[in-house]
């Protein structure tokens, strides 16, 4: 079911036509502009995480296009918190303890990971999930590369355990009037960008 969120009123864009347009804009930042706007996102998410009692987090370890959460990651580490990360190769349990950077791996697609001996965890168990997109909306709405592994990944319907607060991150250029979204995609409870704090979903 598309997003009816789309205030300016020009014709909503396609899945993959939003795509291509978003991998356009991507590129066009420069490796500082990444670094520089990557940074003042951790700032945002820092206390956020500090002020929840979150003890397993997942997170992911950033493409060069990407935003860059390494920082971030280091400084939940180091106070305590349990760090997860994807491993694309594991489909029962797709996220696998980091212990340190000298233990990752290169992965498919050319992504580190951590080593698939590191223990693992379902996705209902984690408390937050902090994941990027190619766009995100003000409904919570995001837009993958069209792998569908985080759809896979988060489905957690009928687990009784848990469900994981889901936080999207990605640059301002990203943050659109309205992503098209179907049955099976997950929602963000809330978005986050260098300039921006949206929450969706009060948990």
């Amino acid at each position: 079911m598309p997003s009816q969120y789309n205030p300016s009123g020009e014709p909503a864009l396609s899945k993959s036509n939003l795509r291509s347009k978003m991998r356009v804009v991507r590129k066009q930042f420069s490796a500082d502009y990444r670094q520089d706007q990557s940074q003042m996102i951790a700032r945002h998410l820092a206390p956020l995480l500090v002020s929840l009692p979150a003890q397993s987090i997942g997170m992911y370890l950033a493409t060069a296009l990407e935003v860059n959460l390494d920082p971030l990651i280091e400084i939940c580490h180091q106070r305590g918190r349990k760090i997860y990360l994807p491993h694309l190769e594991d489909h029962q349990t797709p996220f696998h303890r980091f212990f340190s950077w000298e233990s990752l791996e290169s992965g498919p697609l050319d992504l580190r990971h951590p080593p698939k001996t590191a223990p693992a965890i379902t996705t209902a168990a984690l408390d937050v999930i902090i994941l990027p997109g190619l766009a995100f909306d003000r409904l919570g709405n995001r837009l993958g590369h069209g792998g569908g592994w985080y759809d896979k990944a988060l489905d957690v319907k009928g687990s009784h355990v848990n469900k994981p607060l889901l936080i999207g991150v990605c640059f301002d250029e990203q943050f659109v009037d309205a992503v098209p979204c179907e049955t099976f995609d997950v929602r963000m409870d809330i978005v986050v960008t260098p300039y921006q704090l949206s929450i969706i979903n009060e948990q």
